[in-house]
């Protein structure tokens, strides 16, 4: 989609993502974590953070680099960017805009980092190339990107109690448009990467659980119909298909419960390379 109507997007998802950032948190903070220890930012260094959202990973990327250097956020939601900037380190900044075509500089960062953002690049050659010139010769990147849906049973359980309501699945993307499994397959991530013009591209798997208490399957309920492809159903739908989407939902969750634990997979890639 163009530049224009992602943003528009985006923002009218802001308030959405807000509410479910803690439970999103639940979710991302491991394959993030691992990412971060990945790239290694080091004292003294300038990271890019792309795709930021409301700047959880920027903080932690600036508190790894220390005073002496410095973490930047770019999103295309002024209300997420809004939210990072509330709760800033000295040393973190966030800017507005598109990787893709946004000034990032030239050789101004010692590394890049994305989690969960990369996925959702219109032209992702573009933008890894952009990011790529704001790299300094020899800079690193870690871009974390989810597995298919298969390999996801937290997104893929509550789609499918979802369809038992409205008696249909949502239409995902085609694999090269922009979308949460845009970057799943590993063959088509390296070849973007080695067009963008990267070297020594790793594309590694990573596959977990996600984990929720009994009595936390309320949260997970309210993160899958606020997010992603079942949130975007919860627009389109009067309230009497919204609460019987999220009682199928809840339902199918508790059915997953084994000694007061709900256990669903979580894969993911982890990227890296060099400029």
């Amino acid at each position: 989609m163009p530049t224009n109507d992602a943003a528009r997007h985006w923002e009218e998802r802001v308030d959405a993502w807000l509410a479910a950032e803690d439970a999103f948190e639940r979710v991302t903070a491991e394959p993030g974590r691992q990412a971060v220890d990945v790239l290694d930012p080091r004292p003294g260094e300038a990271v890019l953070d792309v795709g930021c959202g409301a700047g959880r990973a920027t903080n932690e990327l600036g508190r790894r680099v220390g005073p002496a250097g410095r973490a930047v956020g770019i999103d295309l939601a002024e209300g997420l960017v809004a939210r990072g900037r509330e709760r800033a380190l000295a040393n973190v900044s966030f800017t507005v805009g598109d990787a893709e075509t946004h000034d990032l500089g030239s050789g101004e960062f010692d590394a890049g980092f994305s989690l969960f953002g990369a996925m959702f690049f219109n032209d992702p050659v573009a933008a890894f190339t952009n990011i790529r010139r704001a790299l300094r010769r020899g800079g690193r990147i870690a871009i974390v990107s989810w597995q298919g849906v298969f390999a996801n049973e937290w997104i893929l359980v509550p789609v499918l109690a979802m369809s038992s309501v409205t008696g249909t699945l949502p239409q995902p993307p085609a694999p090269d448009e922009p979308g949460p499994f845009a970057l799943s397959e590993p063959d088509r991530v390296r070849a973007i990467l080695d067009a963008a013009g990267y070297t020594s591209i790793e594309v590694t798997p990573a596959n977990g659980e996600v984990v929720w208490p009994e009595d936390g399957i309320g949260e997970l309920t309210g993160l899958a119909t606020t997010v992603g492809p079942v949130g975007e159903t919860m627009r389109a739908s009067d309230e009497e298909t919204r609460a019987a989407i999220r009682e199928a939902i809840s339902t199918a969750l508790g059915s997953r419960v084994v000694d007061g634990e709900l256990r669903l997979s979580r894969g993911t890639l982890l990227t890296t390379g060099f400029a």
